[in-house]
Parts: C-alpha cells; sequence; structure tokens
C-alpha cells in the first residue's frame, strides 16, 4: 500500500524525508529506515499543507504540517501533525483544530480516498494519533545538546504534563477508520517507530 503511494504523482508532489519546522520536529527511529533513508515500504510522510497552497488553489483551507503512514506488515498507524514552535498562549486553537479537520474532511477523503478510504482496498488503522508537536517551555533555546535537553525535560516533566493537558482540553475529538483521537500536545522530538512511538516525557 504504502510502495504505491510512492508511485503515484500526486502523493510524490507531497512527499517528504523528514518533518521539521524552526526546531521543532518529529524523528523517524531506526526501525523506519534503510541505509539512513526512509524505508519506502514501511513510511511515508505526506505534506498535507503543500497540498492545499495557493499554487493549487486559490482560497486553500488550513491544513496539518505533516501525515505519517506506517506499515508494519498488516497492521497500519496514521499520525497526523502540525509543527508549532511558538508558547502554547501564543497559539490559535481554533486555527489549529481547523488544520487537523481539513486532514479529516478532506485530505483523508475524497482528496486520496484512493489510498486511505477506499472500499475496494480494505485495511485496519490499527493506531491513530494527532499530535501538536511542541516545546512548550522553549528548552530547545536553553540546551546545549540533546542529553542536556533530556535532562531539562525530566526536571519540568510535570509542569509540562499539565500546561499541554490543559492545553488540549479545547480541541474537538476526531475519527476515522472506527478509532477517535484528540489534538495532544507532545513535546518535540517524538520518535516513531515501526511498532510504536517515543514520547520524551515518558
Amino acid at each position: 500500500m504504502i510502495s504505491d503511494m510512492y508511485s503515484d504523482a500526486d502523493c510524490f508532489s507531497i512527499m517528504s524525508q523528514s518533518l521539521t519546522e524552526e526546531g521543532v520536529e518529529v524523528e523517524v527511529g531506526d526501525s523506519l529506515l534503510k541505509n539512513g533513508e526512509l524505508d519506502d515500504e514501511g513510511i511515508i510522510i505526506l505534506r498535507p499543507d503543500e497540498w492545499y497552497s495557493t499554487a493549487r488553489m486559490a482560497r486553500p483551507p488550513k491544513a496539518v504540517d505533516g501525515l505519517v503512514f506506517v506499515s508494519d506488515e498488516d497492521h497500519f498507524h496514521m499520525y497526523v501533525i502540525e509543527l508549532k514552535s511558538s508558547r502554547l498562549p501564543d497559539l490559535n486553537r481554533k486555527h489549529i483544530q481547523e488544520k487537523f479537520n481539513t486532514v479529516f474532511e478532506r485530505f483523508l477523503s475524497p482528496d486520496f480516498q484512493r489510498f486511505f478510504n477506499d472500499p475496494a482496498r480494505p485495511y485496519a488503522l490499527n493506531t491513530l494519533k494527532l499530535w501538536l508537536v511542541c516545546d512548550p517551555l522553549r528548552l530547545r533555546n536553553r540546551a546545549v545538546d540533546m542529553e542536556d535537553f533530556i535532562r531539562l525535560a525530566a526536571a519540568s516533566k510535570s509542569k509540562m504534563r499539565t500546561l499541554m493537558a490543559n492545553y488540549a482540553l479545547g480541541f474537538k475529538p476526531l475519527e476515522f477508520k472506527g478509532l477517535r483521537a484528540q489534538i495532544m500536545p507532545m513535546l518535540s522530538p517524538p520518535v516513531i517507530e515501526r511498532t510504536h512511538f517515543v514520547d520524551r516525557l515518558e
């Protein structure tokens, strides 16, 4: 299924090898890499924000930065991701919700229904995660390296957990393929592996 996406002209036009913006990012783990590149049978990163652009349409809707689709044999995992470097209080929650809504109301179906929601191509979605990947305490500006960043995150874990949980309360859950998920802030950079993900605050 994922290999078919790599061969599709529309998917190819919005594919990416990474997901990063202004120092905020999502990492792809070693289990999804081959010779340092994305395993084209196990993962694809698409950029909905590039599909809904003024280059393609006069008045494009707001859309998230990335959709990561992972295959582990017969198990499929979907991560819908918005990257934000700003502090959470400075973010417009309504605009963020609109970006995620676009993925579920237009991107997955009808625009890319032939892959994600085609009755002729059934699959079971095992994981659905909606992430607002951020750095709410601007730890990356204070850390000298990743080891220092992890130390600072551990020291601030309780404060960040509370801040993120409170911010998530205002979001409306979304559903797809029988799964229901809510937009959740995640400390940058979470790591996506073939069978699971790593939360930096766990």
